[in-house]
């Protein structure tokens, strides 16, 4: 199971199309609006979109290769909010789950330290890795996007390993988990595992990776729990106490 090489940025508003609050505001009413979006690209159109795909090569197994998929979020071209600077556009691009680790395992010291950090070779590694990431920013939003980042962190698997605690800094099981419950193969895929009355949820429970999905998992836990029954009578008890629920 490969991880993810990640490129958070922060960017000058001015320095992108400018969003469609008004398209963003009904996409909030109506999610399916958002397929509808204009978007910011090669081909001259003038308006942001919160989400783009780029793909480097359609021939060269698409998901699975590396970084031929990369992401990209834009989360203040929904919600200007998002960023404790109006001015300013917060956005992510990764590579979801095709950076290899086996390119930084060398970089990693014999006592598990994380002097790796500040080594030039490490340092160096990054950039050439981000330079991918890059590539695709430039396909999507023109060939001076770099010039145009005023602020930049790029995380590695090995910031997966350190910060997250993940192994090989990978996501997930490794498994297809809404075909395989991993704490008990004998029960369904779900919360329910082989010690009673405990149940799990997190991305190595169905439905898998992601934080929505994670916290559908969390949902489906809880409803292990008590039932939806009771939790519609708790949140009716809460709205008549006054809470917006």
């Amino acid at each position: 199971l490969d991880s993810f090489l990640h490129l958070h940025a922060v960017i000058p508003a001015d320095a992108l199309p400018p969003a469609n609050h008004e398209l963003a505001d009904a996409c909030l009413d109506s999610p399916h609006r958002a397929f509808d979006a204009p978007g910011a690209g090669p081909n001259g159109t003038d308006a942001l979109n919160i989400h783009y795909l780029h793909v480097r090569d359609w021939s060269d197994g698409v998901v699975d290769s590396p970084l031929n998929v990369v992401n990209v979020s834009i989360p203040t071209a929904l919600d200007p909010s998002a960023s404790t600077d109006r001015n300013m556009h917060v956005l992510h691009a990764y590579g979801a789950a095709n950076e290899s680790f086996s390119l930084y395992e060398s970089e990693l010291p014999a006592d598990g330290s994380a002097k790796y950090a500040s080594s030039s070779s490490y340092q160096e590694l990054k950039a050439q890795r981000k330079a991918y990431l890059y590539d695709s920013l430039r396909a999507i939003f023109g060939p001076d996007i770099e010039q145009r980042v005023a602020h930049e962190w790029v995380g590695t698997p090995l910031t997966q390993r350190r910060f997250v605690n993940r192994f090989r800094g990978a996501y997930a099981a490794g498994r297809d988990v809404t075909r395989v419950n991993m704490f008990d193969a004998s029960k369904a895929p779900g919360a329910d595992t082989s010690l009673q009355n405990l149940f799990a949820c997190g991305d190595c429970v169905s439905p898998g990776v992601g934080v929505p999905a994670a916290v559908a998992s969390g949902i489906a836990a809880a409803n292990r729990v008590s039932g939806v029954g009771k939790h519609l009578s708790l949140l009716n008890e809460l709205s008549e106490m006054g809470y917006s629920v």
